[in-house]
């Protein structure tokens, strides 16, 4: 293992690069999303607005060029629908709509913050995952995955539980992967923590 391979990935995996771009990210397309805060009368107003939402989110999110609102397919209320069963489980429609129907909760404006919370979570986690496989492709003997985590323990051991270092990075090793992918929400709360 080359350690300024180690020290590349972990300077992408730095929560400055994708965990805070991700959510500042979303937080200027729901700035600049015009929510007045008169409530949503029915489920075809809601579900339009929640698309034109979703859509600018994932235009700021992925850098992608936005299109006429009035191009807006079934393909993307699709996905808006998915992401609503992500956020609030099975009946996610049904309970972001009456949510905003109601105003009760937050009404519609904690629903659209709920949904850029939620998609800038999954444009961070692709983002780690895949600095993270490309990086374990390159460490892929044995002893290049020992190497990588006897590294990581030389830097991060601090911040880890005992258990996890009084071996040498042998435990780490093991799950090198899934602590890679942990590193930058492990990063984020030390330095929310004031530990780092």
């Amino acid at each position: 293992m080359n350690i300024s391979e180690f020290n590349a990935m972990i300077n992408k995996l730095d929560p400055s690069r994708n965990i805070e771009i991700a959510g500042r990210l979303a937080d200027q397309a729901l700035d600049s999303y015009d929510c007045d805060k008169a409530q949503i009368i029915s489920r075809e107003e809601f579900e339009d607005r929640i698309t034109i939402f979703y859509h600018r989110l994932n235009t700021y999110l992925y850098r992608t060029s936005p299109i006429d609102e009035g191009d807006l397919d079934w393909r993307l209320k699709t996905d808006v629908f998915k992401a609503l069963r992500e956020m609030y489980g099975e009946y996610g429609f049904d309970i972001a709509f009456n949510r905003s129907k109601t105003g009760l909760d937050g009404g519609f404006y904690r629903v659209l913050k709920d949904m850029a919370f939620h998609i800038a979570e999954e444009a961070h986690s692709t983002v780690i995952r895949s600095v993270v496989a490309t990086f374990m492709q390159s460490v892929f003997p044995a002893e290049e995955r020992q190497a990588a985590a006897r590294e990581y323990v030389r830097r991060f051991g601090h911040l880890l539980p005992p258990n996890l270092v009084n071996d040498n990075g042998f435990t780490i090793s093991l799950n090198l992967e899934e602590f890679l992918l942990g590193h930058p929400k492990l990063i984020k709360r030390m330095r929310d923590a004031g530990r780092i």
